[in-house]
């Protein structure tokens, strides 16, 4: 914040930062690209007699635009294929109704209504079929290539459930994906998996299977 107020130049980097954390794939690449130019134009500015302390502030801020524009794109998770019904994403910048081709990234909590559907193409190659009244959250998603065998995806499946085809994550490193529920922590033994969450019947109803399972 302090870099932030001391030059326009640097003032506009950091406006690079706040658009870094936009849910959007153009805008992550748009503040991308843009901390690159401010960078190019600022080293410019060196050599045309900028005073020294503005120009280091400047690029101070143009600097930590751009790596966090990069650090936000790598915890992309995946891709929204499919969207019916009441499907919501849950972020700490606030809620969302996810479209075809939207992100879901690590730390954000999918949450669907009854007979809704939404199909997850994951960035390792997997994919994700969440079923209606379904609340899940990606803990942990971390994947930088065909080749990262320290790579890994946690999952909380807090209620409802989902069919999974494991992609890289699951071949390179099954340690690494987890899946865990209030009464179970679920690793892998196969590349198909559909883990279900049991809720608490409403009163009067006999359980057919105990709840929480």
């Amino acid at each position: 914040l302090m870099v932030c107020g001391l030059s326009p130049l640097a003032n506009s980097a950091c406006v690079g930062v706040k658009r870094s954390t936009n849910r959007t794939p153009f805008a992550s690449a748009t503040s991308l690209i843009a901390s690159v130019y401010s960078l190019r134009f600022l080293f410019r500015g060196a050599a045309w007699g900028m005073p020294y302390s503005r120009w280091l502030a400047a690029v101070a801020g143009a600097l930590l635009a751009l790596a966090t524009a990069s650090a936000w794109a790598q915890n992309v998770a995946g891709r929204f294929l499919t969207v019916i019904g009441d499907v919501r994403v849950l972020s700490p910048g606030g809620d969302r109704r996810p479209e075809r081709e939207g992100e879901v990234r690590e730390g954000e909590t999918i949450l669907t209504g009854a007979g809704a559907l939404t199909q997850i193409r994951l960035a390792d190659g997997g994919m994700l079929s969440i079923r209606g009244d379904t609340e899940m959250k990606f803990d942990r998603f971390s994947h930088a290539g065909e080749n990262d065998r320290d790579s890994s995806m946690f999952i909380s499946l807090l209620k409802g459930g989902f069919r999974s085809v494991t992609g890289l994550i699951g071949r390179l490193n099954r340690d690494g994906y987890r899946v865990t529920t209030p009464s179970a922590t679920i690793g892998i033994r196969g590349t198909d998996h559909e883990p279900v969450v049991v809720p608490p019947p409403p009163p009067g109803v006999v359980p057919q299977v105990p709840p929480g399972t």
